[in-house]
């Protein structure tokens, strides 16, 4: 039985216009990512229909705030990751993501 090789099978040549491969690195460096790796990200991304996309971008956005929240909450007082989960709250919920919360 024959083993696929990914890295030898399933090359593709992409000719990019002038300009592309440096923006598309500078992206990959801002998001974590080999060039690689973005260029297979947004390639996929492409394909998805629209209601995918937007839970893959609510998940996306998700993920970002809890990162940034484990962050503060590591560098913060506890006075200003309260104010900090409010702004996110409140921002979360402009989205339409949730309901406000009611205040006590």
């Amino acid at each position: 039985m024959n083993e696929r090789k990914p890295q030898t099978e399933d090359k593709y040549v992409v000719r990019f216009p002038d300009g592309l491969r440096e923006r598309l690195k500078a992206l990959a460096s801002q998001n974590g990512r080999s060039l690689n790796a973005e260029i297979i990200y947004r390639l996929e991304r492409s394909l998805l229909d629209p209601q995918e996309l937007k839970l893959h971008d609510l998940e996306r956005r998700q993920e970002e705030h809890m990162r940034r929240l484990v962050e503060l909450q590591q560098k913060s007082d506890e006075h200003k990751l309260d104010k900090w989960l409010d702004k996110i709250v409140e921002r979360i919920a402009s989205e339409g993501i949730i309901k406000k919360p009611s205040q006590k």
